[in-house]
Order: C-alpha cells, then structure tokens, then sequence
C-alpha cells in the first residue's frame, strides 16, 4: 500500500515472488482508495505564502488498520483494511496541535501514537485512543520532522528530519511518552553534506529549509537494521544498537 499525496489517496499492490523480478519489474496497483480526509486528487491548500497539497503524505499499518497523516485539515486517520485490498472511508484519530503531520506510527504494543509535526518542528505524542497530545519531542539542531518509527519495544522513537543533516534518537522515560524532551538523546549524520548541500542547492528558494535531509525512516522486522530514504541519496542503512 503506498499513500499518494498528490494523487488518489491509497494505491494498493500486490508484489510478485522474487523469483519472478527482472532488472525492471513494473507492478500496477490493484485497487485504489479516496477519503474525504484527503481532499480530491490534487487539491492545495494556503500555508502562509505557500501550497500545500492535501493529500495524504504518510501511511503506516498496524493491527489491521492503516493509519495516516494528511495536510487537508491536519489530522492522523485510521482506515480498517478491507477484502480488495482496500480500505474504509476512515475516522479520526488525532488533529489537536499538529500543523503538517508528515508522519504517523503506533507502538508495537499499541499503546501510543507518534506523529511528526513538521510545521512546530516537534514530534507530538499521543495515548492511542486519547486527542489531546501527552508528550513532545523537540531538539535545537532538528528542524522538520518527516518520518518516525518506533522499536520493537516502544522506548525508543527515531526521527528523520526533511530540514536537516540529523537522525534523532529519543528514549521513553519511565512513565512511558507522557513529558517534554528538549534534546534528544543521540543525533546521527543520515545525509552527506555534499548531498545536503546540493539538493538544497536545487530547492526553489521558497522551500529550501524543508528539503535535503532524511524523509523516510523504518524499521526491519528484527529491529535491528535502520532504514533510511532521501531525495538526494541512494537508501542508507544503520544498525540500530539496543537500548540500555
């Protein structure tokens, strides 16, 4: 399933064996899906001096349910996965304080919800099935931030930020995501600075500060392998060292 923010919302695939690639394997979607939290196809919005298209930007599944960031009117939506495969028209899950959610992940455990505030440069989080945000997530040096992705555990939350170089590392305290941190607990050099630099380089100067830095983050399904997508780079991988 791959969210299409300036397109029809959900477009759905179903990936051949691999013993069935070719150096180029062209994979047509089987179905697609449109929510009236998205918007028509190519609809914008005014942000300030600038368009933002209201599609959705980022969609994660966990426990049969997808769920999705959108800019069309700032929410995180949870859609149940249907025979299709498709999806449902979707409710609501949080909107209260998010400016641009870039990004929106549960816990392994389903007990919290992360979303990237791309606009407030924090990450805000949620009690899964609560509206109003528990905790937030800031640091100096992080400037917008896209993808999130927790461990398999739930205490550690990694932040990739469009607008910068970094890669955030933040720990859960005891009381689980329920405070303010200022300064995350580790930051990584995800993007060369040549590459930074370039692809800001070729930014219209309007969105320059959004661009150059890490937008996706995951995952694998062990936990220990970090992966990491960017406009200007090739996917990079990390090894994701255990909590202690």
């Amino acid at each position: 399933m791959v969210a299409n923010r300036g397109g029809v919302g959900f477009s759905f695939f179903r990936i051949p064996r691999a013993n069935r690639w070719e150096p180029v394997t062209e994979i047509a979607a089987v179905s697609a899906t449109q929510s009236k939290w998205f918007g028509a196809p190519g609809e914008t919005r005014k942000l300030r001096t600038r368009s933002v298209i209201t599609g959705p930007g980022s969609a994660r599944i966990h426990a049969g349910y997808i769920y999705a960031g959108c800019n069309k009117l700032n929410t995180v939506t949870r859609h149940r996965i249907v025979d299709g495969p498709s999806c449902d028209e979707g409710e609501l899950v949080a909107t209260e304080g998010i400016e641009i959610p870039d990004s929106a992940v549960v816990s392994a455990d389903g007990a919290w919800l992360a979303v990237g505030d791309h606009d407030h440069r924090r990450v805000l989080l949620y009690r899964l099935g609560e509206a109003s945000p528990c905790g937030e997530l800031t640091d100096p040096r992080m400037q917008h931030p896209h993808g999130v992705a927790f461990d398999q555990t739930g205490t550690l939350l990694i932040v990739a930020d469009a607008g910068g170089r970094g890669l955030y590392v933040f720990r859960a305290e005891e009381s689980g995501w329920t405070s303010k941190q200022a300064v995350a607990t580790s930051c990584t050099e995800a993007v060369h600075e040549t590459v930074f630099d370039r692809v800001q380089e070729e930014t219209a100067e309007m969105v320059r500060s959004l661009e150059g830095g890490t937008k996706g983050v995951d995952l694998s399904r062990d936990g220990r392998v970090l992966v990491t997508t960017c406009r200007g780079q090739t996917v990079r991988f990390f090894e994701l060292h255990a909590a202690g």
